[in-house]
Formats: structure tokens, sequence, C-alpha cells
């Protein structure tokens, strides 16, 4: 009966999560963990924490990821699932994301780590050692290791320019705007947020979401190249955001 139900919610989780109502899809997989006896398969309770991972995530609730992560570290020492390769590497993902966000970049670079040397034995094993990529690029990034960082960065688009994944280029080519507009190198910037904009354009179907948040950031280098028009329409845009929000931006490293 308690399984059943558990079920019921986290499928009902997930859709409020496609729906892009996070928070909801929070209630609904923290009511199903409730549910979860000593019984529950273990795998099950660990991908439920993963989906509140992305979900806190996603609402900027960073303490609650490295708690939810540190819950999954210690299902994986338990003699069921015997430090399980696949779900090691989620929860080391889940700890640097939550760690670079934070800003304790040291922590997030060594969890980041842990999570690449990994053995990729399947194609979301490699997904994530991409995102795990980044986020070890962006603690670099608030080290002020430039070096560092952008050679991660290059690493992922290297892999990525035979990809399907026109999301993980995106994160990459943002990224990248946004160390360059830190170095002042604002030409360089601009073309790494214009290369996004063409990104959103070629698929917006997925993509459209991102749009906004990067016409707000694009204003900056804009303003320094003397485009001072082009920036006052983007800031337009980005106040008339704050009138009429968008729902939420979904992402796994932003």
């Amino acid at each position: 009966m308690g399984q059943g139900a558990s079920k019921r919610e986290i499928d009902k989780g997930m859709r409020l999560y496609s729906e892009q109502k996070p928070e909801a899809a929070i209630n609904e997989w923290k009511s199903a963990l409730r549910r979860m006896t000593k019984k529950e398969k273990l795998p099950v309770k660990f991908n439920t924490l993963n989906y509140l991972c992305m979900a806190y995530f996603d609402t900027g609730k960073y303490r609650e990821v490295l708690a939810c992560a540190n819950q999954q570290l210690e299902m994986l020492n338990s003699k069921t699932m015997c430090n399980n390769a696949d779900f090691m590497q989620e929860a080391y993902f889940n700890l640097a994301r939550g760690y670079e966000k934070l800003s304790e970049f040291k922590k997030s670079i060594s969890y980041a780590k842990s999570c690449i040397e990994r053995e990729d034995n399947n194609e979301n094993a490699k997904a994530i050692k991409s995102f795990a990529t980044v986020c070890l690029a962006k603690a670099y990034h608030g080290l002020s290791d430039f070096y560092n960082a952008i050679n991660n960065f290059d690493s992922v688009v290297n892999k990525t320019e035979t990809s399907p994944s026109v999301h993980m280029k995106f994160l990459v080519y943002e990224s990248l705007g946004q160390l360059f507009a830190k170095l002042r190198d604002y030409d360089t910037a601009h073309l790494y947020y214009d290369k996004c904009l063409d990104i959103v354009q070629q698929d917006a179907a997925t993509l459209t979401k991102y749009k906004r948040r990067i016409q707000s950031q694009i204003a900056l280098p804009m303003l320094h190249m003397g485009r001072f028009n082009d920036a006052m329409e983007y800031c337009e845009v980005n106040k008339y955001c704050t009138v009429r929000p968008e729902t939420i931006t979904f992402h796994l490293c932003s």
C-alpha cells in the first residue's frame, strides 16, 4: 500500500516538475520519502533524493541539495548499495554543484574531480561527467584560476561538438561569457553570449526559456562596447521580466 502510494507521488512530482512547478514537486517527493519503509528498494529512495537535489538546485536551495546528497552517500556506504559506481558519481556531482553555488570552491573542485574520475560505463555517466566538468570549471572561475577554468570549459566544448546536447553547449558558452566579462574582455564575452542566443533560436522549443536570462547578461558587454541603445533595449526587457516574471529556468549546472 505504502509503496504504491509513494510511486504515485514520485510520478506526480515528475509531472509537476515538467510543468515547471518545482515547489509542488518537492512536496510530493518529500511525502514519497516519508512513506518509504526499510523494505523499500534503496535505488528508489536514492533516485527520489536525486529528484529533490534537482528541484532544490533549481529553486536556489543549495544547502538542501547538500543535505540530500549526503543522505545519498550514507546509503551508498550500506551493504545493500555497496558503493554503486553510477550512484556514487551522481552523489559526487550533486555535492560538487551545491558547494560551487555556495562559493565553497575547493570542496566543489574535490567532489567534481571525484565524479569525473569515475568510469563512464554508459551514456548517462558520460553526460554527468560533462556536467561535472562544467561545474569544475565554474569552481576554478570562482577562485579566479582562469587558466584551469578555460581549459575545462574547452574540454567540454570539444567533446560536445559531435554531441546532440545543445543544452551542454549553451551552459559552456554562457559560463565563458561570464568569465570573459569578469576579465573585462567584453568583445569575447559578447561573442559567447551571441552563441547562446543562436543556440536558443536553433532549438526554440527546448531552450526559449533561457532567452531572457542571456538578454539580461548581454547588456553589460554591450554597454562597455559603446552600444548604448542595444544595451538599453536588453535592460528594458529585463525590467519587463520583473513585472511579468517567467517561470523558473530549469538547468543542471548554471
